[in-house]
């Protein structure tokens, strides 16, 4: 247990936002998971969806096998590993997504499938698994009463990644669709 860790510039920028949730923030990075099993019953919900024969065919998937790690693990170590294979953009765009107040209309009237529909193959990846560890950690804080939210809104993805790409911000205004005082 005498591991050191380093930050990198990124982990800094990153570390000084505030966030209304840091658990959440720190979950959708890959950074902490339900050690515990509280979450157990939603691996047992997910477990029989996934058993559930939807079609004729074989997906070849399922082998009998038990995993190694807990699910709750698992999945820490795919969305950490989804972001590890970011480009810094893509990172930057991801990020937007955790700190994002809710859409104040801009998107250009795109609605959520378009919005995402825009994003990287591996932003898509990235926010698909965030996705599974929010439903986690909500089923956490609500077994224990604990009320806070996660923020989660994709709206800004798009222009965010091209900002940290190296866009103008008229361009990125354009992009978001927002008047000047509601981007930031």
């Amino acid at each position: 247990e005498n591991a050191t860790y380093c930050l990198t510039p990124a982990g800094l920028n990153v570390g000084m936002l505030g966030f209304e949730n840091a658990l959440w923030v720190l979950t959708a990075i890959g950074g902490a998971w339900d050690v515990a099993g509280t979450s157990s019953a939603l691996d047992s919900l997910r477990h029989d969806m996934d058993s559930q024969d939807w079609s004729d065919e074989d997906d070849g998937e399922s082998d009998g096998t038990a995993n190694a790690l807990p699910a709750a693990a698992e999945e820490a170590q795919k969305l950490l590993s989804t972001i590890c294979e970011m480009e810094p953009a893509e990172f930057a765009g991801y990020v937007s997504v955790l700190v994002s107040e809710n859409n104040r209309g801009g998107g250009m009237g795109q609605d959520l499938l378009d919005q995402f529909r825009l994003l990287t193959a591996t932003q898509q990846r990235g926010i698909q698994s965030a996705l599974l560890t929010m439903d986690r950690l909500k089923e956490v804080q609500q077994i224990h009463a604990v009320g806070t939210g996660c923020n989660f809104d994709i709206g800004s993805v798009e222009v965010a990644t091209a900002w940290a790409d190296g866009c103008s911000w008229s361009d990125a205004l354009k992009l978001s669709g927002l008047p000047p005082g509601d981007l930031v």
